[in-house]
């Protein structure tokens, strides 16, 4: 008997570019261990980039089976709001203006942007000078 398949099954093997938090993980799988479930999620994505976002812990950035930590600087948190489309968005601006950094470049623009989008109240895209100035603080 075959197993069932999730329902977000088909649509992570569409994709090319994924991001997963740490709470989307736990609606996706709610009783399997994180790195099972995160590992199933990878398995799903086939060949696609996957930014798995944790809050205050950071993010991993997932490409071919290897995984890239970039921490979350430590900061007064006002609002969480916007953090996860931040991350997202400066990671495929950087992506896209910086083709030939590396993927923990990558995965340190995407933690700086969220970072930053958490110093104000609502949905707010942080300025390109509030990420460098995280990341100087966190290089």
């Amino acid at each position: 008997m075959q197993t069932p398949q999730r329902p977000c099954q088909q649509p992570l093997g569409l994709a090319d570019y994924v991001k997963l938090s740490d709470e989307d993980l736990l609606h996706l799988m709610p009783d399997t261990p994180v790195e099972i479930a995160l590992n199933q999620v990878c398995i799903w994505a086939g060949h696609a980039s996957i930014l798995y976002t944790q809050g205050a812990e950071g993010l991993q950035l997932i490409e071919k089976g290897r995984k890239q930590f970039a921490p979350a600087n430590k900061v007064n948190v006002i609002d969480t709001v916007g953090a996860g489309d931040a991350s997202m968005g400066e990671w495929l601006t950087s992506l896209l203006t910086q083709p030939q950094a590396s993927s923990k470049e990558h995965a340190r623009f995407a933690a700086a942007s969220a970072v930053a989008a958490c110093q104000y109240s609502g949905a707010f895209a942080p300025s390109p000078a509030k990420v460098q100035n995280l990341l100087k603080e966190n290089a």
